[in-house]
Formats: structure tokens, sequence, C-alpha cells
């Protein structure tokens, strides 16, 4: 049975509307990764496979894009779930993993997962997404994570710090204490998003109500081009 996205009956915040019409329109132009990161393959062998003995169950992956990592942990034993705000990623997802169609959904703005997904899950994966949500948003999201998980499931998230190259890109800030930072993109990606900038320091009181397992840096530079830095957050449901 297909999935049905469902929305929470809160405000749409217009930063998330923003980086919501950039990203559609990057992945119509060709936008997306199609093989897991390199962090990703790490959070699997040294955290879930051999440190928490997690080799298979249901994971979510929320904000998948073009489904790289879903496809990823389904080939290592998970039932991978995806979810993305982006209709032209959730296509070409379901074109590259027609075996997993029925397992993803276009959600709105701010997901109502509990109502979406009639299943408990073992992981929660959310790369390179919440980084997008004010803190009000995350908030609501971490919690919603917390109440899919079972008792002892696991959630990864990563944000960007401000070493990640995209702050030679900010050129303004919105709401409260200016915790979204407007970006003006003019190189390999152009257009207008808003980035909720993390440190490594902030993470443990950002997913609270997780026990924190590990939180690290993925860093990637290359050449000129301005490095992709991530903190890192993996946490238990207790």
């Amino acid at each position: 049975m297909a999935l049905v996205a469902y929305a929470l009956n809160v405000p749409v915040d217009p930063t998330v509307q923003i980086n919501i019409d950039f990203f559609e329109q990057r992945f119509k132009e060709g936008y997306g990764i199609k093989y897991p990161e390199t962090h990703v393959i790490r959070f699997y062998n040294f955290v879930l496979s051999h440190q928490l003995k997690i080799k298979s169950g249901n994971l979510l992956d929320f904000g998948c894009a073009l489904g790289a990592h879903s496809r990823y942990f389904e080939d290592h034993g998970f039932t991978a779930f995806g979810c993305d705000s982006s209709e032209t990623a959730i296509a070409k997802f379901r074109l590259l993993s027609p075996s997993m169609v029925d397992r993803t959904v276009v959600t709105p703005p701010m997901p109502d997962l509990v109502k979406t997904f009639p299943m408990q899950f073992d992981v929660v994966f959310a790369n390179q997404v919440l980084a997008y949500f004010p803190n009000q948003d995350i908030n609501l999201l971490v919690s919603q994570f917390h109440r899919i998980l079972k008792p002892g499931g696991v959630l990864f998230a990563s944000m960007y710090p401000r070493s990640n190259g995209i702050v030679e890109c900010v050129t303004g800030h919105k709401g409260p204490e200016h915790e979204m930072s407007e970006i003006t993109l003019e190189g390999r990606l152009k257009g207008l998003e808003y980035v909720n900038f993390k440190e490594e320091s902030d993470l443990a009181q950002l997913f609270r109500p997780f026990d924190a397992l590990h939180t690290g840096l993925a860093s990637i530079r290359f050449g000129d081009y301005g490095g992709n830095d991530q903190v890192l957050y993996a946490g238990r449901k207790v």
C-alpha cells in the first residue's frame, strides 16, 4: 500500500518554503548524489553494525533526495523508507529504485511523520536536511523522530558548521537571533537559500530527547572548492 503524506497544522516558515523552491529547481536541473557519502558509510560500519549490532530493521531516510543513502542501507539489510519535499527528487528516486516506489512519499514542508508512516523505525537518518529549517521546526521534527523510533532506535543527523564553505556566500539573516543565514549562490549552484548553522557543541542540546552516542566532523576540501564541512550526530532513544 502506497504511503499518504500528512502535514502538521503549523505555519510554514517563509525561509523553509524558499529552500523547498530552491532545491526543487536544482533537482530539475540535475542536482543530487547517486552514491553514498563516506561519512554515511562510516556511520553504518562503525556505529550501527559494529558498535550497536543493528544490521536490519526499518529505516527512514528523511530528506532522501534521489535515494542514494536509502539504497545503500537497503543493500545492507534494512527496509528503507524515503520522504522528501521535492516531487522531482522523489520521481527520480522511484525511477532509480522501482522496488521502493511504495516506500517513498512527497511530504509537505512540515510533515506529520506519525500519521504518514504507520510503523516504527529502528533508524531515522537525516543527512544534510535539518540545516534548512529554523530552530522551532527542528524541535518539532526531532520530537517526531523520537516518537516514530522504537526504544533503542538510532537517530543520525548532520548540520553545517561555520567552517562550511557556504559561509562565504552569506548575504543576510532572518528569524529570531538571526538564526537563518541568507545564502546567495553564484557558482555551480545558483539561487537563494537559508541555512541554520550549528557547531558540534550545539548538537547535544539540539537533539536533547536522545542519548548522544557520538558527535563529530566530516570535512571534504578539494583545491579551491569551498569545504563541505558537516557536524555529525548519532543518538539513541532510551
